[in-house]
């Protein structure tokens, strides 16, 4: 099932020396420009500007990151990447994710003779923004077995699908993936 993350509330001295490392590399690069570029009275307008530009490339690269992993798992299930699209018959409009602002990395096709579909989205805006990772099956709650029972795993039924979505954040692929073999081997288990 899933498993619960453990933190480590104890010193992580390689992360806090790379932190460090990072910071004063940073500063440095931002002192060497400001002196070049007229002397020490833009220094922290280059600082501010290095550490927005690192803060983009860092939320970029991780985005790349999960579509790339997102791309893997709908290759590794038999089911179609499809990108910032949903399928019709899927009513977006009447779940809770309805005022989603965008919509991406969705994935869409049939397991087990079941129309299956996970996406992820943002919802809100401003600091009440965040983002959701949804997956939907056409079928009933019971579908997705015991998967659905997640720590802060939400279940939602509207037009004939079922949706399981975790409270304000993306879900990792380990639990799109439990949520899709457990509906899977349901359905599986039904024909039997």
């Amino acid at each position: 099932m899933f498993e619960q993350h453990k933190t480590e509330l104890g010193f992580d001295g390689r992360r806090l020396f790379l932190l460090i490392a990072a910071a004063v590399l940073l500063l440095s690069i931002a002192c060497l420009i400001a002196t070049r570029n007229g002397g020490s009275d833009h220094f922290f307008m280059w600082a501010f500007g290095l550490a927005m530009a690192v803060a983009i490339v860092r939320q970029l690269l991780r985005d790349a990151e999960r579509t790339k992993e997102i791309r893997e798992l709908a290759l590794r299930l038999g089911i179609t990447y499809v990108g910032a699209a949903l399928p019709k018959s899927f009513p977006l409009h009447k779940t809770s994710s309805s005022l989603a602002r965008s919509i991406n990395r969705a994935c869409a096709g049939e397991i087990s003779r079941r129309e299956i579909l996970f996406f992820d989205c943002e919802l809100g805006h401003g600091k009440g923004r965040f983002y959701r990772t949804v997956v939907a099956l056409r079928g009933q709650r019971a579908d997705f077995g015991a998967a659905r029972f997640g720590p802060d795993l939400l279940t939602e039924e509207v037009g004939g699908w079922t949706l399981v979505y975790g409270s304000r954040r993306l879900l990792e692929i380990a639990e799109i993936n439990e949520l899709v073999f457990e509906a899977s081997q349901h359905r599986t288990a039904d024909n039997s």
